[in-house]
C-alpha cells in the first residue's frame, strides 16, 4: 500500500535526522568537556598510587626526583583531582550547621604541582611551622557558603569535629574540578597531612618516556618490594568520559545505518512512483518537458515525506538531548547549537534527493516513444 510505503519512509528518515542531531549534540558535549578550563594544568602530570612502603620514603623519593631538571613540581596528598576526596563537616560557626566539604590530605606543594591559583591569603609554607598542625585552605565555593568577605575569612578559626581539630583559614584558592564535569563546584578544603594516597609528578612535556623510566628505577629502588601502579592524569580524566564517548560511536553507528535503510526505502518508492507514472512523464516529455522539469516532478512528492521527517524528528531530538544533557553541571545549550539541527535536515534533504534524482534519471531522459509507442 502506497500510505504505508509513505509511512515507513517519514519514519526511517524521522530515525535517521534524530539520530544525526543526536550525535552530532554527544560530541559537542564530549568537545566542551575535553576541551574546558578545568582551573588546574592536568597535562604531563603522572601519578603513583602509594603503599606503606614507598610512603615510608616519600621525602627521600621526592628530594631525588627532583634533582631531575625534567621534573618541575612533586606533590603527595589523599587524592588528586578527578579522583575521590573524603568530605568532613566544618564548622565556619559555632552557630551554623556544619558545611559539607571535601578535603584533601597534603603536603606543601599540592596547589603549585597542579598550577592552581591563591586568590586570596596565603598558601603553606615552611616558614610557619604551625602551617602543619594548624592550617587549612578553603576554595571560592567553600568561602562563598560563609557569607563573609575574604578579609574577614582569612585568619578565621573553624572546626572539624569528626577530627576533633581545630584549623585557622590562610588562604583561599581558586575552584578547580576536582570532580568530573557531571557534578557542580562544591565546598573544599586543603589540609596538610602524611595521609598520602598519591603522589603527582608534575614533567617537562619533551621525553617524558624517559623521564617516567627515571622515576619507575627510583621507585624500584626505594620499593623493592611494591610494583608501581602509575597513570597519566590527563588519560585518566578521558577515560571518565568513556560512556559518553561510546554512546557516541553507538549512535554514529545507527545513525549510518538508518540513513542507508531509509535510501533503500526512497530509493524502492522512487523506483514505484516512476514506473506508475512512466507514461504521464513521456507524454510531457512530448509536450516539451525538460528532463529538469520531470526531475522536479517526480521529485516533489518526496520533499513533503522529507519535510515531515524533519517536523516530527527535531522536538524529539531538542527533548531528548535537554533530557540526557541533565545530568551535567556543566553542559552545552541545545539552543545555541540550532546550526546542528538545521545541517542535518539539510543533509538529510540533499541525500534523499540525490538518491532520487540517480534512481529517476533513466526514465527522465529516456525515449518516450518507447514507452507510448503501444497506446
Amino acid at each position: 500500500n502506497i500510505f504505508v510505503k509513505k509511512g515507513l519512509i517519514i519514519t526511517q528518515f524521522s530515525i535517521s535526522i534524530f539520530l544525526m542531531i543526536t550525535t552530532a549534540l554527544i560530541y559537542s558535549q564530549l568537545q566542551y568537556m575535553n576541551s574546558k578550563d578545568l582551573g588546574y594544568d592536568p597535562e604531563s602530570v603522572l601519578v603513583i598510587d602509594t603503599d606503606n612502603e614507598i610512603r615510608a620514603s616519600y621525602d627521600q623519593f621526592k628530594r631525588r626526583l627532583l634533582e631531575y631538571k625534567s621534573i618541575k613540581h612533586i606533590t603527595g596528598g589523599s587524592g588528586v583531582p578527578g579522583g575521590f576526596h573524603d568530605t568532613y563537616g566544618i564548622k565556619f560557626s559555632a552557630d551554623d550547621e556544619d558545611v559539607r566539604v571535601h578535603t584533601v590530605f597534603s603536603d606543601i606543594d599540592y596547589l603549585k604541582t597542579f598550577d592552581i591559583n591563591i586568590i586570596a591569603g596565603r598558601g603553606f609554607s615552611n616558614e610557619f611551622v604551625t602551617d602543619s598542625s594548624e592550617a587549612m585552605m578553603i576554595n571560592e565555593a567553600a568561602w562563598r557558603t560563609t557569607g563573609l568577605s575574604k578579609e574577614e575569612i582569612i585568619g578565621k578559626k573553624v572546626r572539624i569535629p569528626f577530627r576533633d581539630w581545630d584549623r585557622t583559614v590562610i588562604g583561599i584558592f581558586e575552584d578547580y574540578h576536582f570532580k568530573t564535569l557531571r557534578e557542580s563546584m562544591d565546598p573544599q578544603a586543603i589540609i596538610m597531612g602524611d595521609d598520602l594516597g598519591r603522589i603527582a609528578i608534575r614533567m617537562d612535556q619533551e621525553n617524558q618516556y624517559e623521564t617516567i623510566l627515571l622515576i619507575e628505577e627510583l621507585y624500584k629502588e626505594l620499593a623493592p618490594n611494591s610494583v608501581i601502579n602509575s597513570w597519566m592524569l590527563r588519560d585518566n580524566l578521558r577515560e571518565q568520559y568513556q560512556s559518553e564517548t561510546q554512546q557516541a560511536k553507538v549512535f554514529t553507528m545507527f545513525s549510518g545505518l538508518s540513513i542507508v535503510l531509509a535510501c533503500i526505502g526512497i530509493l524502492g518508492l522512487a523506483s514505484f512512483s516512476a514506473q506508475q507514472r512512466q507514461k504521464e512523464l513521456s507524454i510531457r516529455k512530448v509536450l516539451g518537458a525538460s528532463i529538469n522539469q520531470v526531475l522536479m516532478l517526480i521529485s516533489k512528492e518526496f520533499v513533503l515525506l522529507i519535510l515531515i521527517s524533519i517536523i516530527l524528528s527535531v522536538p524529539l531530538a531538542w527533548y531528548f538531548m535537554e533530557v540526557w544533557l541533565q545530568d551535567y553541571a556543566y553542559r552545552i545549550q541545545v539552543v545555541d547549537n540550532w546550526l546542528i539541527f538545521l545541517l542535518a535536515g539539510v543533509a538529510t534533504a540533499v541525500i534523499a534527493l540525490s538518491t532520487i534524482v540517480l534512481k529517476t534519471y533513466k526514465t527522465a531522459t529516456g525515449n518516450p516513444v518507447e514507452t507510448i509507442r503501444y497506446e
